[in-house]
């Protein structure tokens, strides 16, 4: 006679952003049979401390600034309001940080074009560019031309 194997109940505890992806490969791989948790049939899924949220916060927070910080792996004895008026702190300063970088990245991105305008206007033969103060825009043409007639008729009426 064929008996089917004994089960086991397992509880599969996981955070829940990540819950719901392990049920599903568990169920795709066939390997439980997998139903609602009861708590009258086995642990009580349990209540999260007192300062779970707050913790969860700085631990985010320290994720944060230590994928843009290098820091020393150490250990240290902390109260929750230290570490988190430190982390407050550091994230504080990052920030700032971060905002001048941008800031000194965007002038200097300024800078780099207006070099190249410079350099640009330089390479069509005009050394001394305060010639073109008080222009708003300058405008170069290149090309050959057969008669000079031609072109200076064209230009009537343009200030050359």
């Amino acid at each position: 006679m064929i008996y089917p194997e004994k089960m086991s109940m397992v509880t599969i505890v996981a955070p829940k952003t990540h819950l719901e992806r392990v049920i599903d490969e568990l169920y795709r791989a066939k390997v439980l049979h997998i139903k609602k948790f009861r708590p009258e049939k086995g642990l009580s899924i349990g209540e999260p401390l007192e300062n779970a949220e707050k913790v969860s916060k700085l631990f985010l927070e320290l994720n944060s600034l230590k994928q843009n910080l290098s820091f020393e792996n150490g250990k240290g004895d902390f109260s929750l309001k230290e570490m988190e008026k430190t982390i407050n702190e550091v994230s504080s300063q990052l920030k700032d940080l971060l905002e001048k970088e941008k800031e000194h990245s965007d002038r200097l991105k300024q800078l780099r074009e207006k070099k190249q305008t410079i350099e640009f206007i330089k390479s069509c033969g005009i050394r001394n560019l305060s010639v073109l103060k008080g222009y708003e825009n300058v405008f170069l043409v290149a090309g050959q031309i057969q008669s000079t007639e031609k072109l200076k008729e064209a230009l009537k009426g343009f200030d050359t």
